[in-house]
This record gives structure tokens, sequence and C-alpha cells, in this order.
């Protein structure tokens, strides 16, 4: 098959089936592209280009095609010294040209007729313009990564800097879950969210680990992107990580915030302390293992922040006990030994000594995030044709803060544990082709809990019947004592694991860059959200027979909903130690809805970027996404149909199931990419860029697998009351 200028646009898309090429992927690398022209614009072939990166001893050689195009796909970021020379013409050299990831450094290089052998040497190239791409690209780069101040250390900070992005993390108007997360070209997608992993924010945004600000390299935040770019629609946010060079590198430092040197919080309680203290601290070294051929990079941050919180309660102290132990007489009520045994090992002894008064409790509680943060680089260049890295990030976080509730006891604690492992292999078969196969793991957990949850309530007396791995205070709110209940934090958390396989073929053929590709995930989600598993009751005084102080109380002002018959804290707090609960005021979600979750996609894609002539740059593509539905090979997860009897629900995959997926595959996601750059003046400073897609979403985890609809915890397609192969979720309420 072959294709002309004048049948392309009709013969492009069988075109795309049978030439090999790339220009750049989802992967950590940059190209450096460009042209070779005379004086009068006349392309010359055949003319030798030489690139060499000193730092590292890579050296690659092409020749140009007879349009005089020349393209080095796959390059690591950095910078680069560019010979281009050519019998019966003036050598030139390009010192300092910058590659940056996942964009294209344009070069328009004009060779004068040689009047004797001599060089011509140009500096300060970059930056350079992209004028082969379509793709909008912004680089944050090294010298803005470390020098912008950043508060928290948080490189996601930067991303306000590129053009469409704000500080939602929406770009060009997406919703904050469109983007694709990557490091060096590897997943760091968190499932659940489709946000961030590492540097996700566990309590009030605060990133439960950190990726090290001087183990980044450079990132490039790009849209509208060719086929090679999918996943999601809103944006790809790529992060390349240092690498080791010839010369031995390295950083300290320590980055102090302190309110001591800050004005005073207006929002505190008088004469409580409000500290605010970060401590950031850390190092990185990189170098050579063996000179021009193995490099090291190794790089540590610490985080201690503390963030001072000052929030009153009205507690159930003893003097509060006493009022509502008053009302208990008058009536002949005693109160049940079960909740006075719950009250005095649920809450804490520090309320004890507390008038009966309203705000009786303040608590000056610090919230507090700690993390520890390590990445390792090895960088080996095997031979001219064939090089390697692996890189690894692994971090650690814990996190404890006001989350509801005064009692530190029942502050919410979140564990962060995070890791990104990536090994990329890149092959230039020859100088026109180049191969770059990576591989990846993104490992992701969080959980969520009271601080304190090791209670044991049916050892109280309070047999709600949960077991040891769900043991913890039921939430528990007795009306007037806002902010003064107990567990405040269910039992929640997930393990998200995502495995990521990517192959890039470029290939240069004449004016057309061509790439092939494809990309394989597989998702697995160990879920267990126990939301209402140990119980959620509520007290107001309302609740005791018809001939307790509730009826005398309405007897005098009349049925609700009469302000003045709003029952006082201490007689809300004598039905809780009577024990006395009123219908709907008390529930509870039995059985087990842990489950293993699995999402497996695929993709593949064509490109060409065709450089139809010096002024104007064509790119068409076009991809395939299947991203299969949700499923779990136990076969436990359920969707309502309601003619399957006899519950109606039905769980895909079983052999009596009328439906093998919880949710029809979609196997015609193809995704045509169009776009064009046009440059006025051959190697000037102006660029026109436009680009016209489809794209395919990967639908969040917490979608299908917490549904909260109403509140009802047996509600969703894990949380079913028929399950055979679990033990079934119901919601029971009094």
């Amino acid at each position: 098959m072959w294709c002309n200028r004048s049948l392309y646009a009709l013969t492009v898309a069988m075109c795309l089936l049978v030439v090999p090429k790339a220009v750049l992927s989802q992967t950590n690398r940059g190209t450096i592209a460009g042209s070779v022209a005379d004086t009068t614009g006349a392309a010359i072939p055949d003319a030798t280009v030489k690139l060499e990166q000193k730092t590292t001893g890579l050296s690659q050689t092409v020749t140009t095609s007879t349009s005089g195009d020349f393209n080095f796909p796959d390059l690591p970021a950095g910078q680069y010294t560019l010979t281009v020379s050519h019998t019966g013409f003036q050598t030139q050299q390009f010192t300092d040209v910058q590659v940056d990831v996942a964009r294209t450094a344009s070069l328009a290089v004009t060779l004068k007729v040689a009047q004797q052998t001599q060089m011509v040497e140009v500096t300060g190239t970059a930056p350079l313009l992209e004028t082969s791409e379509s793709a909008q690209n912004a680089v944050v780069a090294t010298r803005a990564v470390q020098e912008i101040p950043l508060n928290a250390r948080d490189y996601r900070q930067l991303l306000s800097l590129t053009p469409g992005f704000n500080s939602a993390f929406s770009q060009n108007g997406n919703r904050s879950n469109q983007n694709n997360w990557q490091l060096d070209g590897v997943d760091n997608n968190d499932f659940w969210h489709n946000s961030e992993a590492i540097n996700r924010g566990s309590i009030s945004g605060v990133a439960g680990v950190l990726l090290p600000i001087d183990a980044i390299a450079e990132f490039n935040q790009q849209s509208v992107g060719g086929a090679d770019y999918g996943r999601n629609p809103g944006s790809m946010v790529n992060v390349v990580i240092k690498s080791g060079t010839n010369e031995i590198h390295g950083s300290a430092y320590y980055f102090h915030r302190n309110d001591a040197v800050a004005a005073a919080q207006p929002f505190n309680t008088p004469g409580t302390p409000s500290e605010l203290r970060n401590h950031n601290f850390g190092a990185s070294l990189g170098g050579p293992i063996f000179k021009d051929k193995a490099f090291y990079f190794l790089s540590y941050e610490g985080q201690r922040f503390i963030a001072g919180q000052s929030n009153s309660a009205t507690a159930p102290s003893d003097a509060w006990v006493a009022e509502a132990k008053t009302v208990m007489t008058q009536y002949s009520v005693t109160p049940n030994p079960v909740m006075t045994s719950l009250l005095a090992n649920l809450w804490p002894n520090t309320i004890r000594s507390a008038p009966a008064t309203p705000a009786n409790f303040v608590s000056g509680d610090n919230n507090v995030y700690l993390s520890n943060n390590f990445v390792g680089r090895i960088d080996y260049n095997i031979s001219d044709r064939n090089r390697f890295f692996i890189r690894s990030i692994i971090g650690t976080g814990d996190a404890t803060a006001f989350s509801g509730s005064v009692y530190k006891e029942y502050f919410q604690a979140v564990p962060s544990r995070q890791q990104n492992w990536a090994a990329v292999w890149t092959s230039s078969f020859t100088p026109r082709m180049v191969n770059q196969v990576l591989f990846g793991v993104n490992y992701f957990l969080q959980e969520f809990d009271d601080l304190s949850h090791g209670q044991d309530p049916p050892a109280l007396g309070f047999n709600t019947g949960v077991t040891s791995f769900n043991f913890g205070a039921p939430n528990m709110e007795i009306a007037g004592f806002g902010g003064g209940g107990v567990g405040e934090t269910p039992n929640l958390g997930r393990t998200d694991t995502t495995w990521h396989v990517t192959d890039d073929l470029s290939y240069a053929l004449g004016s057309h860059q061509l790439k092939f590709g494809g990309e394989f995930r597989r998702a697995k989600l160990f879920v267990h959200y126990l939301r209402e598993a140990r119980g959620a009751f509520s007290w107001d005084g309302t609740a005791q027979p018809a001939s307790g102080w509730y009826a005398a109380r309405l007897a005098v002002c009349g049925p609700p909903p009469a302000p003045s018959c709003t029952p006082p804290p201490e007689e809300a707090l004598a039905d809780f130690l009577a024990g006395f609960i009123g219908p709907g005021t008390g529930g509870i979600a039995t059985g087990d809805p842990r489950r293993n979750w699995y999402v497996n996609s695929y993709s593949a894609y064509a490109q060409d970027n065709w450089q139809y002539t010096p002024h104007l740059n064509f790119t068409l593509g076009l991809r395939y996404d299947f991203n299969a539905p949700f499923y779990d090979p136990t076969h436990t997860i359920s969707t309502f149909l309601p003619t399957f009897t006899p519950t109606g629900l039905a769980f895909p995959g079983q052999n009596t199931s009328p439906i093998s997926s919880l949710y029809p595959k979609d196997r015609n996601n193809f995704a045509p990419r169009l776009g064009f750059a046009y440059s006025p003046v051959r190697g000037g400073r102006t660029v026109i860029r436009g680009a016209w897609g489809v794209y395919y979403d990967i639908p969040n985890g917490n979608l299908f697998i917490d549904n909260r609809a109403a509140g009802d915890a047996s509600r969703g397609t894990s949380r079913n009351p028929a399950c055979p192969n679990c033990t079934p979720v119901f919601t029971i309420s009094n």
C-alpha cells in the first residue's frame, strides 16, 4: 500500500495499519525533531545529524530523509548537543538543546554553502517551540520545581502554572477525576477516586505521602493529546524522576514553617494555643556506577506537620449525669447498667470533672501528619542501542486529625502506604526505529478509622454482634452534646494495585513520524468499607414511655414542632442512661461487605505525525480502548433485575445468572484523533494549533462499590442482602 499527499486524507486509516512509527506517547521521554534545508529553503537529504549527551555518554546518529527531516524519539529529559553536517555545507553544532518529557523540541536547521572547512556553533537554542505537535503541552522544568516556594512541599501546586489548569485539578473545564496521573510513564492513579495515588490527600487535603521535590526532574501536563493519549480525557500529568550522571550531584535541605512568625489566628478559642509547625527535610544523591554506562540516584524526604486546632463541645460530664439522674428520679427510672458501662468506657475520663454547662469541654489536641518517602533509580546503558532503567518510590504516612468529635480518641486516623515501581527498556533497532517497553506497578493503601478502635461493645453488654475484625465504638450521639459523640469514623479502607504494561514502536519514514503502540492495565481493589457495621444510635429525650419526662413536657407546651418542646440536654442524657431509644434512631449493618474487585483495560493505537510542508504539520491517529466491566471472580457482586427470581438480584458469572457481567461490555470504543500545527515562518516564534478527538473514561471505583444512595448501608453492588457465596448484608433499624 502507498500513501501520497493528494490521497492522504482518504487513505490515512489504511496507511496507519501497515506503517509503524511513533512520536510521543504517555511515556517518560521526549523527542528532538526537525528539518535541514539550504539558504533557498530547499531540503537537504542525507545530511548527518549526530546527537550527544555528555553527562551520560548517550550518542545517536541519523541521516535526513529525502524531505530533509530527522527525528530522535524516546530521549531521556535533559540537555543535548546536536551536530548537523553535509558535504559542501558548513557544519552546525547546537548546544544546550533541551528535551522535556512528552514534548518535541523542534529545530529548523539552515546550512550555508561552505567556502572552507568550518563549523558554526549555535548556543542558547532552548526553549524551542513545538512546531510538529497539535497537543497542548506545558512543562514545569527543574528550576521551577526546585525554586518556587511550595506550601507542604507538594508538587501538585505547580500545576496551576500550566494553562487551563485550576486549583481543583480541573483541566479546561473537565472534571478533576478525569486526569491521567503518571510517574515516568507508569500509572499513578488511585482507581477509587480516579485521582493521583502518590500525593493523594489523607485528612483535610494534606498529602498522605509525598513525592520528594528534589527527586523531580520535571513534569508535563498535556491535554487534547494524540492517539497515544488515553485512560482519561482531562489531561495527562507525567512526572519524570531524576537520574544519575557521570558527575556526582546531590542536595540536602530543611524547610520549616512556624506559627511563631505568623499572625495570630482570630478563630481560635481564647486562651487556647494553636500550633502550626511544618518540618520538611531530606537529601538526594546521584552519580555514576560506571562512567558512561551505569548511574544511580537516591532521594529521601520526611515531613512532620503539626496543625493545632481548637474546638469546643458539650460533654456528658459527671455534673451533667447528675442532672440527668435528677430527671430520672422524678419518674422512678433507674440507670441501665449497660448504658452506665458504655458511658464510662467509651467516653474519655478527661470529661468527668467538667461542669454542667454548654461548651464545657475544649479540645486543644493537635492534628498531626507525618510521612517518610524514598526514591531510588538505576540507569544502565547496555549498548549504544539498548538502554534500561528501574525505579522505585516508596512512601509511608500516618495522619491523625479532628473529624467530628473533639475527643482525641475519636479523631480520624489514616495510615497511607504507597509504592510505584517502573522498569523501562528502550531499544534502537535502527537509527529510525525505536521501541520502548514499560512495565510498572502502582500500589495504594489507605484506611480510615477512629484513633481508638479496639473497644469491644458486646463485652460491655451492648451486643451489636460485631466481632474482632470490626471492634470499635458504635457511633453514639446525644442531643445537646454536639461535638461530644463517639465512634465518628467507621472502619473504611481499600488497597488498590494496578499492573501497567506499555509498548511503543516509533519509526521515521520520510516526512512521516509514525507510531504503533498498546497498553494493558489490570487493577485490583480490595475494599472493606464497613459503613454502619458498628451501628449508629442517637438519643434526643423523646423515647421514654408515655408516662415519662417527655410526656410531661408535651402536656405543658403542646405537640411538636413547638420549639419549647425540644428536650434539654439532661433529658436526652436521661434517655441514654435509661436505655430508651426511639423508633428509627438506631440502626446497624450486618454481614460482610468486604470484596475483591478487578478491572482489565486494553488499548491499541496508531498515529502519523506528518510534516506536510516545512510550515504545516498534521497529526492523524486512531485509538481503541476496551475497559472491561468491574468483576469479582468469586461472584459476590450483584445487580438488580426485577424479572430475575426469587430475589431480583443477579450475580454475574454464576451458573444460574442470566448475565455474564455487571453491565454490558462496550467493544466499540474507537477514538479518532486529528490535529494540526502551523508555523507561518520556518523556525519562527509563532505556532497555531488545533486538535479534535474522541476520548473515553475509566469510571471511578467508588461509584460502583461505595454507592450510598439514600444512606442505606445495604444498597450497592457489593452490599447485597442475598449473597450465595458470602455473608449477606442487611440494614436493621429499631
